[in-house]
């Protein structure tokens, strides 16, 4: 899990994609900035590095492995990461008026979903359609995607979204892992251990810019 910004990998939306994979049978890697205060402080052109050279060596510890990127927000901008290895990913928030990002989405080969709201700024939606393979598009959400008025709007959106995640999952990324939901649904702990030799990986890429 790669936290971003303001946040750590621990928010509602990110925690239910981790347990999403880890009904799976992923392995769920968090991994934390070494500097946490350090992406507030990045311009535009060195955050790409910023979270490939956080990325990097988790990548050579799972080589071998199925493994798919989970990010929001600022670490969007480890789609270039993805697009250079192929690997799948799912962004919640993605910084969609970064050059640098749509550049890195616009090259990605492996399957993609875009989960944005209509009220967060740094969405696009036109952007959106045209670089992933699937779009969840929340009318009124903002940057968290919260949505304006009772809680229960917002808790609607996470559903959707958690929804979108699992389908994507096993339609495109481990469609033979696709779990019964009605008797394996767990908790799933989040665990800094590296990922078995085999089987899939869900990388965690967490946080807010």
């Amino acid at each position: 899990m790669l936290p971003g910004g303001l946040h750590g990998p621990y928010t509602p939306l990110l925690k239910y994609a981790a347990d999403a994979a880890g009904d799976r049978a992923a392995s769920i890697h968090p991994v934390w900035w070494r500097q946490y205060e350090r992406p507030l402080t990045l311009a535009e052109h060195e955050r790409s590095d910023w979270v490939s050279d956080h990325l990097a060596p988790e990548l050579a510890a799972v080589a071998g492995s199925s493994v798919l990127l989970i990010g929001r927000s600022l670490a969007s901008y480890g789609a270039g990461v993805a697009a250079t290895h192929s690997i799948p990913a799912i962004w919640f928030n993605p910084v969609l008026n970064s050059a640098t990002v749509v550049r890195a989405l616009e090259r990605t080969q492996a399957p993609v979903m875009l989960i944005g709201g209509t009220a967060d700024p740094m969405w696009n939606p036109k952007i959106a359609r045209r670089v992933a393979d699937q779009v969840v598009e929340i009318p009124d959400a903002d940057h968290s995607l919260r949505v304006p008025g009772a809680l229960a709007n917002t808790a609607a959106a996470l559903a959707t979204s958690i929804t979108a995640v699992e389908d994507f999952m096993d339609a495109t990324v481990w469609p033979h892992d696709a779990p019964d939901v009605a008797t394996t649904r767990r908790a799933t702990p989040m665990k800094a251990a590296h990922a078995p030799s085999s089987g899939p990986v869900s990388w965690c890429a967490f946080g807010d810019t």
